[in-house]
C-alpha cells in the first residue's frame, strides 16, 4: 500500500528510533539524564540481553507483594486470582525490541528502562522518609522521567498509537473523491500517477474498513519516546506532596500513573489527561501514594491522609484507570470484593467531531475487533 502514503510493512529506515533532545530543552539535570541513558542507545542485542520486557518495573512491582509474588486480577476475570512471581507480572517478550540499521536488533530502550526504573523507586525511598525535603532537583527529574515514560510504555498505549496512526491516515485519504485529488495525492508522495495507480488508491479509498495501517514497530517505540519525553513538562510542573494512609492496602495497576479531576472542574469538550487532571496519584507503597497537584494552597509536604479519603477510595480510582489487569499483595485480595472494576472491552479512544472520514479505525469510538498490538516481527 505504498500509495497510501503509510504501509503497514515500514522498515526500520536510516535513523534509530530515539531523540532524547526533548530532555535536553528542560535543565541541567535533563543533560546529565541524557549522558547516562545515551550509552545504551546504540548498542546490539547480545547473548543475555532481556528478550522479556516489563511494563511495569519488577522493582516496583515489589513493593506491593509478598516475597516476592504478587496478586495479579485481569478485569474480564475478577475471580481468577492468581498469585505469581513478579518477574512473570506485566511483562511481554520484545516489547521494546527494535532494529538499527547499523547494529541490527537492540534491546536499547529495556536498558534505558531499568535505569529510569531504578532511579526511581530510589527517589521513592526518600519520598517515604521525607529526606531530603522538599524534593531535589534531581529527584524531580527522576519522577518526571519515570512517571512519563510509564504512561505510554504499555501494550494497550501501544494499541493505542496504532489507532491513532490508522485514523489520521484515513483522514487524510478520505480527501481523495475522485481521480484529480488522487493524482494529486500520488504526486504528493512520490509516486507516477498513472491510470492503475490511481485506480487502485480509488479502490483503498473506497473499501477503508477492509485495511488498516500499523507502523513498523521502530516508529511505534519512537512514538512512545517522543510523547513520553513531551509530556515531562506537565509532571515537573506540579507540586509534590506524600500523603500517608493509616492502614495498608494500597494495590497498583498496569496503567500506574493515575490522574483525577474534582467534580465540575473539567471544561466542557476536554478529556482528563496531564493537562487537565488536577491531580496525578501514584501509589508508592501499600500505605504510602504520592499525589502531584498544582494547589497553591497547598505547599509540598508529607501528609497524612484525611479521614474522608481511604485506602479503598484511593484503589478504587486505580481501578478504574487499569487497562486489563490489576496488582495487590497477597493480604490485601479481600479489598477486591469493594472495588467496582471496569470491563476491558471498551474502546480505545473516543474522539468527538463531525463525519470526518469514510471509516473508523478500530477501536475508536467503540470496543475494537482486534485487542492486542501487532507483535514485534524481526525483518526479513
Amino acid at each position: 500500500m505504498q500509495f497510501l502514503g503509510a504501509s503497514a510493512e515500514e522498515g526500520p529506515g536510516d535513523q534509530y528510533p530515539f531523540d532524547l533532545r526533548p530532555l535536553l530543552e528542560l535543565s541541567a539535570e535533563g543533560r546529565a539524564t541524557v549522558e547516562r541513558l545515551a550509552g545504551a542507545i546504540r548498542t546490539p542485542l547480545a547473548a543475555g540481553d532481556p528478550r522479556l520486557h516489563h511494563y511495569v518495573a519488577r522493582s516496583y512491582q515489589a513493593r506491593f507483594a509478598k516475597q516476592g509474588e504478587i496478586v495479579r486480577v485481569v478485569l474480564d476475570e475478577p475471580i481468577s486470582r492468581e498469585i505469581l512471581p513478579i518477574k512473570s507480572v506485566a511483562v511481554m517478550k520484545d516489547l521494546y525490541t527494535t532494529i538499527a540499521k547499523d547494529v541490527g536488533e537492540t534491546v536499547a530502550i529495556e536498558r534505558i528502562f531499568a535505569q529510569v526504573d531504578g532511579d526511581f523507586v530510589r527517589v521513592l525511598d526518600h519520598f517515604i522518609s521525607g529526606e531530603p525535603w522538599p524534593p531535589t532537583r534531581e529527584d524531580r527529574m527522576a519522577l518526571a522521567t519515570w512517571a512519563s515514560l510509564q504512561r505510554v510504555r504499555t501494550p494497550t498505549m501501544r494499541r493505542q498509537f496504532e489507532v491513532v496512526a490508522d485514523s489520521l491516515t484515513k483522514m487524510q485519504l478520505s480527501l481523495i473523491t475522485d481521480e484529480d485529488s488522487a493524482r494529486a495525492h500520488l504526486r504528493q508522495i512520490g509516486i507516477e500517477p498513472d491510470e492503475l495507480a490511481v485506480e487502485a488508491l480509488l479502490e483503498a479509498v473506497a473499501n477503508m474498513d477492509q485495511w488498516e495501517v500499523v507502523p513498523h514497530q521502530n516508529e511505534m517505540v519512537r512514538t512512545m519516546l517522543d510523547v513520553g519525553l513531551h509530556s515531562m513538562p506537565y509532571f515537573l510542573g506540579r507540586k509534590v506532596t506524600v500523603v500517608r494512609f493509616p492502614e495498608e492496602g494500597l494495590m497498583i495497576s498496569d496503567n500506574p500513573v493515575v490522574m483525577d479531576v474534582s467534580a465540575g472542574t473539567l471544561t466542557h469538550g476536554l478529556g482528563l489527561g496531564l493537562a487537565t487532571a488536577d491531580e496525578v496519584w501514584i501509589p508508592m507503597n501499600r500505605s504510602t501514594a504520592l499525589v502531584l497537584h498544582n494547589d497553591e494552597g497547598l505547599e509540598e509536604v508529607v501528609v497524612d491522609a484525611p479521614l474522608e479519603f481511604s485506602v479503598d477510595e484511593l484503589n478504587q480510582l486505580i481501578a478504574s484507570q487499569a487497562h486489563r489487569e490489576i496488582y495487590c499483595h497477597p493480604d490485601d485480595v479481600w479489598r477486591l470484593d469493594d472495588l467496582e472494576l471496569p470491563h476491558s472491552r471498551r474502546p480505545l479512544l473516543t474522539m468527538d467531531g463531525g463525519d470526518w472520514v469514510k471509516a473508523t479505525a478500530d477501536g475508536m469510538n467503540s470496543p475494537p475487533t482486534r485487542r492486542g498490538h501487532h507483535r514485534y516481527r524481526k525483518e526479513r
